[in-house]
């Protein structure tokens, strides 16, 4: 029937956004959505693609219904999505609580909860919060190596830089070479190691 059709694309759309292919990842859910409107998956696997390509305004159209959808019960993972989308828009004051409420809901894995504490640490940059900030993000590198560069640089800056900046460079890409976690202290000395540019990589909903 329609529905499982709409699964069977949604599930397509995922395996394209792993590839990186955003165009045939949004045509595919969007097939998906015409068979099952109100399909999940399929909103947020289309969110993921249009942010991807500086869709925003859409993206976040599209994960909005996607919250709406799930009601009282949202998933940590479009919680951490909608985050980034309103991140990415410079809309701090409206991600940062979407990413504490990913964390309240005990996300299952060290990868999921960093994601979330991204978010959470970037929606404080961008509303001035610099300290909470830096203690934020080194929690996720602790949790999460891909995010150490990040820490490194932002660790690095002096207190009149927009660390907001840092956070919008996963947008540039190339995956991390290995670094070690962060000190517990997050305002203090950088740590030894390259600082590549990476991806903000989520789990693409399963």
């Amino acid at each position: 029937g329609a529905a499982a059709l709409s699964r069977g694309l949604a599930d397509s759309a995922r395996s394209a956004l792993r590839q990186k292919d955003y165009v045939r990842a949004e045509s595919l859910a969007t097939e998906a959505l015409a068979a099952d409107p109100d399909n999940v998956n399929a909103l947020s696997r289309r969110a993921l693609a249009r942010m991807r390509r500086e869709r925003l305004d859409d993206a976040l159209a599209d994960s909005s219904r996607a919250l709406e959808l799930m009601g009282s019960a949202p998933n940590h993972v479009h919680l951490t999505i909608h985050a980034q989308i309103l991140n990415r828009l410079s809309r701090s004051a409206e991600a940062l609580p979407l990413a504490e409420r990913a964390l309240s809901l005990n996300p299952p894995t060290d990868r999921s909860r960093a994601q979330a504490l991204f978010q959470k640490a970037w929606a404080l940059a961008g509303t001035g919060e610099r300290k909470s900030s830096l203690k934020t993000l080194a929690q996720a590198a602790r949790l999460y190596r891909r995010y150490v560069p990040f820490y490194q640089e932002a660790a690095a800056q002096p207190e009149d830089t927009d660390l907001t900046l840092i956070f919008a460079s996963d947008w540039l890409a190339a995956d991390p070479a290995p670094a070690a976690a962060p000190a517990a202290d997050a305002g203090g000395s950088l740590l030894s190691g390259q600082r590549p540019l990476i991806i903000l990589a989520f789990s693409v909903l399963g």
